[in-house]
């Protein structure tokens, strides 16, 4: 039997932890000192214990949100799958979810308290969620209804992964996506999820084969790099819907924001999007150059930060000394240029150049580029340098 302990808020938590240790003798009830007045153990800090006890290989019972759970684990995430069991229950036991740990003993710790809280409501699948009784019926909150779930997976890194966006990778039953995104996230996914990979230029295809399998009944995790939002499948999936109207009505649909790579190049650099910035696609695959030419000089004049995705790719090699020539009508050859590659990921690297020196062969597909304004400076402290842009125009 796995060590677990279970992990309470406050009063109404309490209660439920006490029913569950009426069948899981063993477990500890830990509970947070300002909110309970007794229990096993008290403690202080939520995010540290939980942290001490995965970190110990203890099973973790949350009696809370997933959310909290998740992003007090995800720091210490490694192969999730061999890890430490991590399940939320809601405070009045009407909600289980297997989070982490692996399948067969997670699953079943789950259907352990689901019997001790007198019975599941429905019978559980992979990843799915258990109700208790009480709960009201359970088409209502589950039903049969197929579901897809936009997830930006950030840049790569687990640790900036949004607990939303893992936890929809966790309780998916079929991930949709580029094959390269989803190569990214393969240590999060259950033996059990069906992944539907393909080329980086069949989006609609994607779009609708999210759809079609959520038609069925399917939990979709319909998968883009950073913020699903920015240059990602949000916009596709919408397009299809438009083109299609009146179809897949009984398909729910949510979005779970990503932290895209212009956060965190500027994260890693100081503070470049301080001010007014926008953010550009040098890919004219689907849209003409003379727009995004337009564009760039259009920025360029108004002063913005700008931000540059998809600079170069091997067919495309010209589009960011284009840019280049725009930049240095309106900005002076000394400007910062931030180029980040493989943000979070292997080979990560951050420079920092002047505009006069930037060129089409220091970039690729898996770099962001920052191009300061007039106002971007450069700060020096501890031999390390740092870009910020004032939030204040000088005179004001």
């Amino acid at each position: 039997m796995e060590k677990l302990a279970i992990v309470t808020l406050n009063e109404r938590g309490l209660q439920t932890a006490g029913r569950i240790k009426r069948g899981i003798e063993d477990a500890l009830i830990y509970g947070l000192a300002s909110g309970c007045q007794e229990a096993d153990v008290l403690y202080e800090d939520f995010s540290q214990l939980v942290r001490e006890l995965f970190s110990q290989g203890v099973g973790i019972i949350g009696i809370c949100t997933t959310d909290i759970l998740i992003r007090a684990v995800t720091p210490l995430l490694h192969d999730n799958w061999q890890e430490s069991p991590v399940i939320a229950v809601g405070e009045d036991g009407g909600v289980i979810v297997p989070l982490l740990g692996k399948m067969e003993t997670v699953k079943g710790i789950a259907r352990q308290i689901g019997e001790v809280l007198r019975g599941m409501a429905a019978k559980p699948t992979s990843g799915e969620t258990w109700l208790g009784r009480g709960r009201g019926n359970v088409d209502e909150v589950e039903g049969n209804r197929g579901k897809v779930t936009l997830v930006g997976i950030g840049p790569g890194s687990t640790a900036l992964l949004t607990p939303q966006a893992l936890q929809a990778l966790l309780s998916a039953t079929d991930w949709v996506g580029y094959n390269r995104y989803l190569d990214l996230v393969e240590y999060l996914r259950k033996p059990e999820t069906v992944c539907h990979a393909s080329d980086n230029r069949q989006e609609l295809e994607r779009a609708k084969m999210a759809l079609q399998l959520a038609e069925k009944g399917k939990r979709v995790a319909l998968i883009s790099g950073g913020d699903v939002g920015i240059y990602g499948m949000a916009a596709t999936l919408f397009e299809v819907i438009e083109k299609n109207p009146g179809k897949w009505e009984g398909v729910d649909i949510e979005i779970a924001s990503g932290i895209s790579a212009m956060q965190v190049a500027a994260a890693l650099t100081g503070a470049p999007l301080g001010h007014d910035f926008c953010v550009i696609s040098l890919s004219n695959l689907l849209k003409p150059w003379d727009i995004i030419a337009q564009r760039i000089e259009l920025a360029a004049r108004g002063d913005f930060v700008i931000v540059f995705y998809n600079p170069v790719s091997k067919q495309r090699r010209w589009q960011l000394d284009k840019a280049k020539e725009i930049l240095l009508k309106w900005r002076l050859p000394h400007t910062p240029v931030i180029l980040g590659h493989n943000l979070t990921r292997e080979g990560e690297k951050i420079e920092i150049i002047k505009l006069i020196d930037l060129n089409g062969q220091a970039a690729d597909m898996n770099t962001t580029i920052i191009v300061g304004s007039s106002q971007t400076r450069i700060v020096r402290r501890g031999g390390k340098q740092w870009v910020y842009t004032p939030r204040q125009y000088p005179g004001v």
